[in-house]
């Protein structure tokens, strides 16, 4: 559960019943405190609002009255994702996993998530790459490999179609006023 606070001052509890939920809406929580430490930087303000706003999304994802039962074999697909996003994932793996025939699963899955498995998993490794970028040194080339992209170009291209900016433009204007990233 995480506590939020109503107008009364109170601390209300919402239950996040899944587990891939939870673990977006702590991220995005991290990168609000991080994009906050410099809340004068226009695109930090941009960022922290972003997080926010994905953050209010997850939660109303998760308010069960709002969300009808996701099936079983889908949140397996889902949590397989997440977790092992820099591995090459085929459909026909991923159906195996879950005793679907592909195209059955990428039916089921896009019926109820409202993208592809491939959608997704570019998003969570977008992500993860947004989150090197901004904590860490490493080379846009390394991280690029390192989320699962198989080619630095095209990661490149994904990442300014998603984001609108470049890898290299999104950390420079990021770290501009705020030194050089702790982690390498």
């Amino acid at each position: 559960s995480i506590p939020l606070l109503s107008h009364a001052s109170t601390i209300q509890h919402v239950h996040i019943g899944h587990a891939y939920l939870l673990a977006g809406i702590k991220a995005a929580f991290l990168r609000v405190l991080t994009y906050h430490r410099d809340f004068n930087n226009p695109l930090q303000e941009q960022l922290a609002a972003n997080a926010l706003e994905e953050i209010l999304l997850l939660l109303t994802a998760s308010d069960s009255s709002s969300m009808r039962h996701v099936d079983s074999r889908v949140t397996l697909v889902l949590n397989h994702l997440a977790q092992y996003y820099p591995s090459i994932c085929r459909v026909e793996d991923l159906a195996r996993m879950v005793n679907l025939s592909p195209s059955r699963l990428s039916h089921l899955f896009k019926l109820e998530v409202g993208e592809t498995m491939l959608e997704v998993l570019t998003k969570h490794r977008l992500k993860q790459a947004e989150r090197l970028l901004s904590f860490s040194s490493r080379a846009i080339t390394d991280i690029s490999y390192d989320v699962g992209f198989q080619s630095p170009d095209y990661f490149t291209r994904t990442f300014k179609a998603y984001y609108q900016v470049s890898p290299r433009s999104y950390r420079r204007r990021l770290h501009l006023n705020s030194g050089p990233p702790a982690i390498k």
